[in-house]
């Protein structure tokens, strides 16, 4: 009999083994203990009380349209090697869908392994983010905006903090990071011996970058930059083209809108497009209602919803946006437009218009005004996640 249920401490054993086994990692400590911390977060499938899969779901709230909604980031997704293909890490995504839904998740976000295996549970991707490779760093310009770099002091880490809420702000799917969020990530990047460089002018915060080396010190990764205009840019820009002359190589991570390929020499190196995350609806009425919408959007449109996991989210759905808020309801009213919950998940961040998802085959519209309608609600948004899990 397959069971799905939260992890015990007299599993611990089981528990590590299994991500030995799944992740490759070395033969566990019989006396290792799960953190009473992660025992709370930690969900099992046992065939027999054999444990035979696990995840772990972290509580998080990100920021769809401005708003803060709650998110169950899903990690840790393991199966024994001898226990894969027999449905067991089917059933865990499945029972953990429907137990966020219980525990009251808007959404979900995971960084996956496979992409096309996380979307047969109802995950797509939900955006793209930039990746610059500058083979040698004296092609980078010089920019004078680079005065505005300094070394990290004690008392920045609120500045940065604030810095980092308005830079958040600008992007669905952006972490809502707390005071312990931020104790923890600075605390992390002493230990990584990172370089956190912000970027001042006059008495403002206009950005910020974190720089991590590579072990021979030859090249310099940007590990996580925000900026809130080209000011700022340029002042990074400049400031790693005049890191020591050991250094190389430079990376910068990035996101995909606005780019910061404007501000570079060319030819200077290559941008690459990288997969950001997949994301989940998980509960489709809070996941509209929650959310915040472009300021003076207004319109409904009501649309059909296939959905082959989550079933509470299919059906024909109402939904109205006036004054920045939504209502949404089930109707029985005609559908403009019918659509599979991947590819809406998508077009609830902004990611792709229906004009773009009808385009594909992936959304049938009936009425033409749904296009106009949906623009108006979920158009002109952009996707970016610094935080992984």
């Amino acid at each position: 009999m397959i069971e799905y249920r939260r992890l015990k401490k007299s599993e611990s054993y089981s528990y590590h083994l299994l991500v030995s086994d799944a992740y490759k990692g070395g033969k566990p400590d019989p006396k290792a203990v799960v953190h009473p911390r992660d025992l709370k977060i930690i969900r099992g499938v046992f065939d027999k009380g054999e444990l035979k899969s696990a995840l772990a779901i972290r509580d998080y709230r990100i920021l769809v349209g401005g708003k803060r909604i709650r998110m169950g980031g899903i990690a840790g997704v393991g199966t024994f090697s001898k226990s894969r293909k027999k449905g067991y890490a089917a059933a865990l995504l499945t029972r953990c869908i429907e137990e966020m839904r219980t525990l009251g998740y808007a959404v979900s976000i995971l960084f996956p392994f496979s992409y096309k295996f996380y979307r047969e549970f109802g995950w797509e991707l939900a955006g793209q983010h930039a990746v610059h490779s500058i083979v040698n760093r004296t092609h980078l310009p010089r920019y004078p905006e680079a005065v505005l770099v300094r070394p990290i002091c004690a008392s920045d880490a609120g500045r940065i903090a604030s810095c980092y809420r308005r830079y958040a702000a600008q992007y669905n799917c952006m972490i809502s990071r707390t005071a312990h969020d931020w104790e923890r990530l600075f605390m992390r990047w002493k230990k990584d011996r990172v370089a956190i460089y912000p970027i001042e002018k006059g008495p403002k915060i206009i950005g910020y970058f974190v720089i991590r080396k590579s072990d021979d010190r030859r090249t310099a990764t940007v590990a996580e930059f925000a900026a809130h205009d080209h000011i700022a840019a340029k002042a990074m820009i400049g400031f790693l083209a005049k890191l020591p002359k050991n250094v190389g190589e430079i990376v910068i991570n990035a996101p995909d809108k606005p780019s910061i390929w404007q501000h570079l020499n060319e030819p200077c190196g290559a941008m690459s497009q990288k997969p950001l995350c997949q994301f989940r609806i998980i509960d489709l009425v809070k996941a509209l209602t929650l959310r915040g919408y472009p300021r003076g959007a207004k319109g409904t449109i009501i649309f059909g919803l296939a959905e082959n996991v989550a079933l509470w989210n299919g059906g024909i759905w109402k939904l109205t946006v006036k004054h920045g808020k939504a209502t949404v309801r089930p109707t029985r009213q005609e559908p403009e437009f019918v659509i599979d919950q991947r590819s809406f998940a998508q077009l609830y961040l902004g990611y792709h218009s229906l004009w773009d998802l009808s385009a594909a085959g992936l959304a049938y519209v009936k009425k033409r005004r749904a296009f106009d309608e949906a623009d108006a609600i979920f158009g002109n948004q952009r996707q970016y996640i610094l935080d992984h899990f």
